[in-house]
């Protein structure tokens, strides 16, 4: 049976003027020691291309939750660096896994079970990642309670495939 033809995808924008594609945590580094970009550039990239990635109909759905304060971390990375403040992570974006706790957004597990669950604290790992300044952008999506290694069906939506669309970014960290 023919399938109606897909709707246009909307343009994908930023707002930022550094690209942030194939970019290693390094380089990044560099660029923000050097002063070419700053965190803020760097996070909001990373958000505009979340935005245009990963929701709607054809999105990859690799997020459950998106950090709301982002910007906000990024605007204190930034704020630490211009005092001296140095390290490898200070600034930098990273998503984590559903199943760690973070104390400003919920942690599902991938589940509907616990949806809208917001821990007291953040998990060891994460508090590490804090502490070290990386910004923590958001949730990464995950099969349910990490079950399947052979598909990543999250309770909120199949994660897809970066570099086959048509198919399940597979296991428990899709």
């Amino acid at each position: 049976m023919p399938q109606p033809p897909a709707p246009p995808a909307p343009k994908a924008v930023t707002t930022s003027s550094y690209d942030v594609v194939d970019k290693t945590i390094e380089e990044m580094q560099a660029d923000m020691e050097a002063g070419r970009t700053t965190s803020q550039e760097i996070t909001r990239a990373y958000l505009d291309r979340i935005s245009a990635y990963d929701t709607g109909q054809f999105g990859f759905n690799s997020y459950t939750t998106v950090a709301k304060d982002a910007m906000k971390q990024a605007r204190e990375a930034d704020k630490q660096r211009a005092k001296g403040k140095r390290g490898a992570l200070l600034g930098i974006p990273i998503a984590v896994k559903d199943l760690y706790d973070t104390k400003d957004m919920p942690t599902t597990n991938g589940s509907l079970t616990f949806e809208g669950f917001r821990p007291a604290e953040d998990a060891y790992q994460v508090a590490q990642l804090r502490k070290a300044g990386a910004i923590v952008i958001g949730k990464a999506s995950m099969e349910e309670y990490a079950t399947s290694g052979s598909y990543s069906d999250s309770a909120y939506g199949t994660v897809w495939n970066a570099f086959a669309p048509s198919r399940s970014a597979l296991a428990s960290s899709g």
